[in-house]
């Protein structure tokens, strides 16, 4: 059967999901089912403005953090490990027994191990610089 091919940088979503469900299906074959279930943490002020937040998802005995983010105006509070306490403790309750994050050298790979994320990977020379790092970060939570 021949394929047309289009690259394309603003991908229809529904186009998008039919690889997401095609890989589930293959996984579901070799007694992978998906299970992944997301989960996000909104931290708002008065005004119902979001001041800090976190948002990732669970599968596989894994949670995955796609997003920390604290307001500028509110770091070095604690809200990062709050939120991350909060989503451990969430993604324990659901049966994982692993999370992991990434971050870029200019945001917090020093934050991480702190809080008792171990490095096992990273991909330097990124950006236009060739300066940025990326990292990844694992840790037990059960």
């Amino acid at each position: 059967m021949p394929l047309s091919f289009a690259l394309l940088d603003k991908p229809d979503l529904a186009d998008v999901k039919v690889l997401g469900e095609g890989l589930n299906a293959h996984a579901a074959l070799a007694g992978h089912p998906s299970e992944w279930v997301e989960l996000a943490i909104f931290g708002r002020d008065e005004q119902g403005r979001i001041r800090a937040g976190l948002a990732g998802n669970t599968g596989q005995g894994l949670l995955y953090v796609r997003l920390l983010w604290v307001h500028d105006g509110l770091r070095q509070l604690g809200l990062g490990r709050k939120l991350l306490a909060m989503a451990e403790a969430e993604a324990v309750r659901r049966g994982c027994h692993t999370a992991g994050i990434d971050t870029f050298s200019f945001q917090a790979p020093q934050y991480y191990p702190k809080l008792g994320y171990r490095e096992f990977g990273r991909i330097e020379r990124l950006g236009a610089r060739r300066d940025l790092t990326r990292y990844w970060f694992v840790k037990a939570i059960s």
